[in-house]
């Protein structure tokens, strides 16, 4: 099969058999291969992005293979990775941030159509071919950061108090000035990648800043005169 570039389908479907595990059932299909600058492209972004790593020969074997672990790493990671580009879009909206220029928006939403098109690809090479021609936005780095961090990202944004930081913004008094650091802090969290920014550490503790600033501090009793 690897010498004639034939893949294996099991019902349909892509498998990787072992010699002691050919179903009767197994069908050999002629494998078309995608040119050898996809195949190194797709191989590199799939390291950086998704860490996954196969052998560098094109061979129909290999190509099933990363397909196959696309396809694994793929398509649970679009619910979060949608959930998390539509909270930063309406927070960008909310706090005035510019979509075109916020880093951690544009990564989030390059791999939100990374995640969904390769899920989405049944066909083992349109698949790599996707991966190899897919936009990039910031960098491998940032993207891959992106990616790994989704669950993580989605659970700090639905997560945090945002009447809070709303409040603290709104302060007219003397706190006026911690509130304006606090919510400079934010924007810059919101506006630069989690490969740069941890969001849910710099949330958590903004969060607690606003919360400090909004509670009320205890009125000293008054002095008496003396004994």
């Amino acid at each position: 099969a690897d010498q004639a570039n034939r893949s294996f389908y099991l019902h349909g479907g892509p498998y990787q058999p072992k010699l002691e595990d050919m179903p009767d059932e197994l069908e050999l299909r002629e494998q078309a291969l995608p040119s050898q600058a996809d195949w190194d492209e797709a191989r590199n972004r799939a390291g950086k992005i998704f860490g996954i790593s196969v052998s560098p020969l094109r061979n129909a074997s290999n190509l099933s293979a990363l397909s196959t672990k696309l396809e694994e790493a793929a398509g649970p990671a679009v619910e979060p990775c949608q959930t998390v580009q539509d909270r930063l879009e309406g927070l960008c909206r909310d706090w005035e941030i510019d979509v075109a220029s916020c880093a951690r928006y544009q990564t989030a939403r390059a791999v939100m159509a990374l995640v969904q098109g390769l899920a989405a690809e049944d066909d083992a090479r349109r698949r790599v071919e996707f991966l190899a021609h897919a936009v990039l936005a910031t960098s491998l780095d940032a993207m891959g950061k992106s990616y790994r961090k989704a669950d993580a990202v989605r659970r700090a944004l639905e997560g945090t108090k945002w009447e809070l930081l709303e409040a603290a913004a709104r302060l007219p008094d003397e706190r006026r000035a911690a509130a304006e650091g606090i919510i400079r802090q934010l924007v810059e969290a919101l506006t630069h990648d989690e490969y740069a920014i941890a969001l849910q550490p710099r949330l958590s503790k903004l969060e607690g800043d606003a919360l400090r600033l909004l509670t009320p501090r205890p009125t000293p009793p008054p002095s008496g005169p003396g004994p």
